[in-house]
């Protein structure tokens, strides 16, 4: 059974800055709740228990980090409550210190973007190149395409992310509707899920029952841990059409520029290539910061991709040519 880890906080916003933290690592598994207490106390303790999955101690490094006054560690499998909070042997950092960045959502769609309009508007070039009989052809045909795909890429990326989130609004209802309709099945999956987690015992009943003592946060712990939705898209679907599409149009213009300035045969093509390969790698180091590979292997996974256009698109404006 998996081990977990009990954090105390103060405050609902120290839970919340935890949960992100544990997100970016991986460790996505959490429940919140209000500990209870003897007497009545105005401010009391909140405590998120993450599923540690055999990291334990990364997952007592994140939360003190992330201002935890203390840890509880309640033995895997154990039936009975979990022992009393043991301070932490090190102080808490403040939790306004950010130890790495957080988010990275919007990486996708603007590395997607960008990617897209580079390779797919280098491809085009060199192929286009190889056939077109004035520069001002080429640079008005290569323009149509960087403007065409920017459209393209806003309306696609516009109807995935629109997809996206009906669906989730979709399911979130449906589990509101079910909470209402079937109060005690889905009582019992949250308590499937926590056992899951590795509680058991009281500290499993005490985490169901407060978990489904008020109908909104019931609601947000099945989204949360039934759905795996972490967080709740914040851009609107049009917001992000537009990243796509922006990103693509950017993208895009940087191979056009040795058409721009008019070179002739093979700078143009080399130009446009080595132009590409520079931002690869800008966008391979930018990617790293936001993912576990080193920045040598994102760039050159971005080199690649840009390589084999390039070769595709001389393969192709060899065969238009020669047709």
């Amino acid at each position: 059974m998996t081990h977990t880890t009990v954090g105390l906080f103060s405050d609902r916003a120290a839970i919340e800055q935890a949960r992100r933290a544990l997100a970016d690592a991986g460790l996505t598994h959490t429940a919140a709740y209000t500990k209870d207490e003897e007497e009545p106390n105005p401010h009391p303790l909140q405590m998120l228990v993450v599923e540690a999955e055999g990291r334990e101690a990364e997952a007592r490094r994140i939360l003190l980090r992330s201002g935890a006054q203390s840890l509880v560690e309640p033995p895997s499998g154990s039936p009975t409550a979990p022992p009393p909070p043991v301070d932490s042997p090190a102080a808490p950092e403040s939790p306004t210190e950010e130890q790495h960045p957080h988010g990275g959502g919007w990486l996708r769609d603007i590395v997607f973007g960008l990617n897209d309009g580079l390779v797919t508007t280098l491809v085009f070039i060199v192929a286009a190149s190889a056939v077109a009989q004035t520069h001002a052809a080429l640079l008005l045909v290569a323009l149509s395409e960087v403007t065409a795909g920017g459209v393209s890429m806003f309306l696609g990326g516009y109807l995935a992310a629109r997809t996206e989130h009906d669906l989730l609004a979709h399911r979130i209802a449906t589990e509101r509707q079910e909470i209402e309709q079937e109060p005690e099945e889905e009582r019992a999956e949250l308590r499937d899920i926590y056992r899951r987690k590795g509680m058991t015992g009281p500290l499993l009943e005490h985490v169901v029952a407060h978990q489904t003592a008020e109908h909104d946060r019931w609601l947000q712990a099945l989204i949360h841990d039934e759905l795996g939705v972490v967080k709740e898209p914040e851009n609107s679907p049009a917001w992000q059409g537009a990243q796509i599409g922006i990103s693509f149009v950017l993208g895009g213009l940087i191979p056009t520029i040795p058409v721009f300035l008019a070179l002739s045969s093979p700078w143009l093509q080399l130009s446009a290539y080595a132009l590409t390969a520079l931002t690869a790698l800008g966008l391979g180091a930018l990617k790293t910061r936001y993912s576990l590979k080193s920045p040598l292997r994102n760039a050159l996974e971005f080199l690649a991709v840009v390589t084999a256009g390039t070769v595709a698109g001389v393969v192709i404006g060899t065969t238009l040519h020669t047709v």
